[in-house]
């Protein structure tokens, strides 16, 4: 059923001059924000040293060659970073600017998401910035990392599936569907995306040849294409060792069901109190809607609410915790992750953690917002079928739409998850708290106009600030590799300078690595890269810089084994290899590394 422009409501229907003065100045604030963050640098962030060599492979074989490293698809992701370094030559500078467009591009489609959803232009605005600017989203777009291009993907195409769903149109369905294939050869979840549109369409008309034609259409085509991109990696010898791993986190589900089932809800709770933190700018639009016909919707909702705050903070006082609760790209320092083996193993406390007072803060905003978030989430789900007509139908199609395709993404993601996971998910719950047509905007009023334009600043600011700082950590850090390895001429395979460091230039798939110990294909530690001190080790070199939160003075260290008073001559053996064919060619990388 199409809605007629009559029931639309009013409040949609405004000039496209309005529109593009939105557009503009959500994407001046996101300017402003990445050049406070300052993403230049010509080095690696996190995974993405892996992701970035599938693009150098690319551009010098004309073939996609994925490192064994890599657990995804990937495909889409590397000829976008491809397409860039093309027009600009190779740089990791380059390959992070190509994620800040997506960013960008993901943020402003996040806006019309929201004002697909009937929002008013305000709460697309603050939805788009609060998605904009939650600090992992900020992070990740400030690397090459695969989050933030799947997260713009999925939001373009869950706007065209909602735009399909509401027209009847056929070619917005056909645009999703293209755009949901192109998110699934960048990760195998986007297929979340058309099986959400397949259970919105099952649930809102009658089941016919035609509605399951429709509903099931956009998956087939979806998955026949991983399905083919899969067997292609098979027969040509290039499906990486990470990828066929996938699959075996549903086999030890299988062996350990009662494991599985406790890490499963552990990991949901977990996900429900960052995504209230991430969503907190909104938190004051989270209210019962108004008017239920069914006065046991509140009161379930309710009980929903004070059964989730005592739950959890009884959980974390038992426990003693605070957020963030599972460092990765939000850790007690700000952003991260912190990949030099004193912070990311031995966590050493050799960079300033933010207070303790703050991360108590932020967890009981996380906990009120999340509970917050469940009770307007049940209300919604207890009263589906209370608002009747073409208005209700439509409501009902975003509410299936967006909470079944946010639970299918979740469910693979129980067992191992991250929290840069749940920025794909964000855009669909904010669509969810969008008032409908007809139900009074507490934002009109004054004090939640000021209480969410505060919180917004105070979310971006501390997203940016903390970006920053990390961008910072790794400048000085790679300047210091390039300075030990250019000026000083210590081979590659005498130095652990990091997850990334190692990985760039010392990958070799054949050579396992010692996670307990930190040591990323390491063959010899005799130079270690930190933060501080370290057992066993003193000081060579150390470089301060200037962090923004906490303010104040932070160091990288050079480090030599106490056991050895000068370089050591290294007589290389069959783990040469992969490194030490590329000497040349590294140590003059390696020189330009932050030029």
């Amino acid at each position: 059923m199409t809605e007629r422009p009559s029931e639309a409501g009013s409040r949609f229907s405004s000039p496209g001059a309005s529109a593009a003065f939105d557009l503009v100045l959500i994407a001046m604030m996101w300017i402003l924000g990445v050049a406070v963050v300052n993403p230049i640098g010509n080095f690696p962030l996190n995974d993405d040293w892996a992701w970035s060599m599938s693009v150098k492979r690319m551009l010098e074989t004309g073939a996609f060659r994925p490192l064994g490293w890599t657990g995804m698809t990937l495909v889409t992701h590397t000829l976008w970073g491809a397409l860039f370094c093309a027009l600009f030559g190779f740089s990791f500078t380059v390959l992070r600017f190509s994620i800040l467009l997506l960013g960008l591009v993901g943020v402003l489609a996040c806006y019309w998401l929201l004002r697909e959803a009937r929002a008013e232009r305000k709460f697309a605005v603050a939805g788009a910035l609060t998605f904009g600017f939650c600090p992992v989203y900020l992070a990740m777009s400030n690397t090459f990392m695969t989050d933030v291009s799947f997260a713009t993907m999925t939001t373009l195409s869950a706007l065209f599936f909602l735009k399909g769903l509401r027209q009847d149109s056929f070619l917005f369905t056909l645009v999703a569907t293209v755009l949901a294939v192109a998110a699934t050869l960048c990760r195998q979840l986007g297929l979340f995306v058309p099986m959400a549109f397949g259970c919105s369409v099952l649930m809102s008309e009658r089941v016919s040849w035609r509605s399951l034609l429709r509903a099931g259409t956009p998956t087939l085509i979806t998955a026949g294409s991983l399905m083919i991109f899969e067997y292609w990696l098979r027969k040509s010898g290039r499906l990486p060792d990470s990828y066929v791993g996938q699959g075996l986190v549903l086999r030890e589900a299988v062996r350990e069901p009662v494991h599985f089932i406790a890490t499963s809800v552990k990991n949901t709770v977990t996900a429900v109190l960052y995504l209230g933190l991430f969503l907190s700018p909104l938190a004051c639009l989270m209210r019962l809607p108004p008017r239920q016909v069914r006065t046991w919707v509140n009161w379930t909702a309710n009980a929903v609410f004070l059964a989730f705050i005592a739950g959890c903070f009884t959980w974390l006082l038992v426990n003693h915790k605070t957020m963030p609760l599972r460092g990765y790209v939000l850790v007690p320092q700000g952003i991260g992750p912190l990949t030099l083996r004193d912070t990311f193993v031995l966590h050493l406390p050799n960079v300033p953690a933010l207070p303790g007072w703050f991360w108590c803060l932020v967890t009981v905003v996380s906990v009120l917002v999340g509970g917050l978030m469940l009770r307007r989430f049940t209300a919604l789900l207890a009263g589906f079928y209370d608002e009747p007509g073409c208005r209700g139908l439509m409501r009902q199609r975003l509410l299936v739409f967006c909470l079944a395709g946010s639970l299918i993404y979740f469910l693979p993601l129980a067992r191992a998850y991250a929290d840069r996971y749940l920025l794909v998910v964000i855009p669909l719950l904010v669509c969810v708290t969008v008032p409908p047509d007809g139900e009074e905007l507490p934002f009109m009023r004054r004090r939640y106009a000021v209480g969410i334009l505060a919180a917004l600043l105070a979310v971006a600011a501390f997203s940016v600030m903390t970006t920053r700082d990390y961008l910072t950590w790794n400048r000085v850090r790679w300047a210091a590799l390039a300075t030990l390895v250019k000026k000083d001429h210590v081979p590659l395979t005498e130095i652990d300078g990091g997850y990334e460091f190692n990985g760039w230039y010392l990958y070799d798939p054949t050579e396992k690595f010692d996670v307990p110990r930190g040591l990323w294909w390491v063959h010899n530690d005799n130079y270690l890269l930190s933060s501080g001190d370290v057992p066993g080790y003193e000081v060579l070199r150390r470089y301060e810089y200037s962090r923004l939160l906490p303010p104040g003075k932070a160091n990288i260290c050079v480090l030599i084994r106490r056991t050895n008073s000068v370089a050591p001559r290294v007589v290389l053996t069959g783990m040469e290899s992969f490194a030490a064919q590329r000497r040349p060619e590294v140590t003059v990388a390696v020189s330009r590394l932050c030029e």
